[in-house]
């Protein structure tokens, strides 16, 4: 029986171990494992001038580059970085309707580890639909005649100065590119002169699955476009943030009631910046940025107010694109696919948009390998050449992400004897000269190993072998390298 140690400092924990004299193996011998004892350095990436830049492509011609803070991404911060990396992706969807690219409608990025331990790079568009069954119905508020919404009720139901007769959602609008819309119906003064009176729509920061329609107040419209009417009957659109309304100049322009060519209206997230578009088939696409500095993590929940007296005010196509990531298991499956609407009165580019349908060529580009190769990605372009056709799309690594998740064991290979041994992974399925699979230490990355019963391998040497040298090295499960920290000891024992 034989014992021998080996040390190294090897950044990537490769022994290489001379003697002074000969070690003479007899044939047929036995090796086993008597100790392993080593400390793994935390991975980490420094995100500098170098490396801090990600691209993306969601269609043909369409392309965004997002800069990355400077910063050190470790075991310690991952999840931070994780919901940085999502925000600076939904934040970058900048959509504009006089050059559209359809495919960022409904948008929403989302980065972290799936279930395999990989990093998941992923979009979803959630869905341009009605989703009646999404909507919290106030006072009086009802859905008739197809798709029509209006306050429904007898004399004298209505509010002209509070917000208690409304439409309230639980979910919440996509974070890249999500909107709320609706057309005109029906547009009628009333003769109280009331500025208010209208229709509102609006986004709040406030969770409005937790509020009831009684309870809804000014100041929880924190973005919202109203469209007003006056005395002489035409319609003005204002912006309001709680209390405060902003004068947009821009007018209504409406044909009458049901009509095909009456404005639509509709406030939009788009990337930082919250809009009201209106669509008119005369006045063309008019646009009011109401704030511009609202980031993406910022959860905003839809919402519709009527101000007005019984039936003077109607809305129909009522149209929203919800989070793809929010629960909507509650949902049919009717409301979770797009639904379009007649927009035959309409001419080019004053129609409101709709999500490109079906799949288109997509990419993504880290731009630097080492940037890829952190997060598990084999090549810093995904795909590596050309583009991927899809819809909603995930660019899964390669390998595992190590700053969260540990292989579960660690490898000890023999590099210069020939052990019987074999490993059935699919990536290498053959044999292999493996000494023992030792498992991972704690949390401090720090293994110290003995095994309970030393399990001998059999050296593949039908003749003596005379060694002055003997090479080994620790890596991963998967077959990647291990950062050493400090020095390592690993001590055998052979039989022979």
């Amino acid at each position: 029986m034989k014992i021998l140690r080996l040390t190294t400092q090897n950044p990537q924990a490769i022994f290489d171990t001379s003697v002074n004299d000969e070690l003479l193996i007899q044939p047929n011998s036995k090796i086993a494992l008597q100790s392993l004892t080593l400390e793994q350095d935390d991975e980490f990436l420094i995100i500098d001038s170098t490396n801090d830049t990600f691209t993306y492509s969601t269609q043909t011609g369409q392309q965004a580059t997002i800069t990355i803070p400077h910063q050190v991404i470790s075991f310690q911060n991952f999840n931070t970085f994780f919901e940085q990396f999502t925000k600076l992706l939904n934040n970058s969807i900048n959509y504009d309707y006089t050059n559209p690219y359809n495919s960022l409608l409904g948008i929403e990025w989302f980065v972290d580890t799936d279930t395999t331990k990989k990093v998941i790079i992923e979009h979803k568009k959630g869905s341009v639909n009605e989703h009646v069954d999404a909507w919290e119905l106030g006072a009086d508020v009802d859905r008739q005649n197809g798709d029509q919404w209006a306050i429904y009720g007898n004399p004298p139901v209505g509010d002209l100065d509070g917000y208690t007769f409304n439409m309230l959602s639980p979910k919440y609008v996509s974070r890249g590119n999500g909107f709320l819309r609706c057309q005109i119906y029906e547009a009628l003064f009333n003769g109280a002169g009331n500025a208010k009176q209208g229709v509102l729509l609006g986004f709040s920061k406030t969770n409005l699955g937790e509020v009831a329609s009684a309870d809804f107040t000014e100041n929880m419209v924190d973005y919202g476009i109203v469209l007003t009417m006056t005395a002489d009957g035409t319609g003005d659109y204002r912006a309001q943030q709680k209390g405060v309304f902003t004068d947009t100049t821009y007018n209504l322009d409406y044909t009458s009631a049901g009509d095909g060519a009456n404005d639509y209206m509709e406030i939009q997230r788009n990337g930082t910046t919250i809009r009201a578009v209106i669509y008119g088939k005369n006045a063309g696409v008019r646009e009011y940025d109401i704030a511009t500095d609202v980031e993406s993590n910022v959860t905003l929940y839809p919402f519709i107010v009527f101000h007005q007296i019984h039936q003077f005010f109607k809305i129909n196509k009522v149209r929203t694109t919800f989070s793809p990531f929010d629960d909507l298991t509650d949902l049919a499956a009717s409301e979770k696919i797009d639904q379009g609407f007649d927009v035959s009165d309409f001419v080019g580019v004053t129609a409101p948009p709709m999500p490109t349908p079906g799949r288109t060529a997509q990419f993504i580009d880290f731009n630097t390998e080492i940037f890829a190769e952190f997060l598990g990605y084999n090549n810093q372009r995904q795909p590596q050449s050309g583009t991927r056709l899809e819809r909603n799309i995930q660019y899964v690594a390669d390998k595992i992400f190590k700053p969260r998740f540990f292989v579960q064991s660690m490898i000890v290979e023999m590099l210069n004897l020939k052990l019987d041994s074999y490993d059935g992974l699919p990536s290498q399925e053959q044999r292999k000269s493996i000494l023992a699979f030792v498992p991972q230490g704690n949390q401090d990355r720090i293994t110290v190993y003995e095994p309970n019963n030393l399990n001998f391998i059999d050296l593949r040497n039908a003749e003596p072998v005379l060694l002055r040298n003997i090479k080994a090295r620790i890596i991963q499960g998967d077959y990647s390298n291990i950062n050493l920290l400090g020095q390592a000891s690993l001590v055998l024992l052979i039989d022979g």
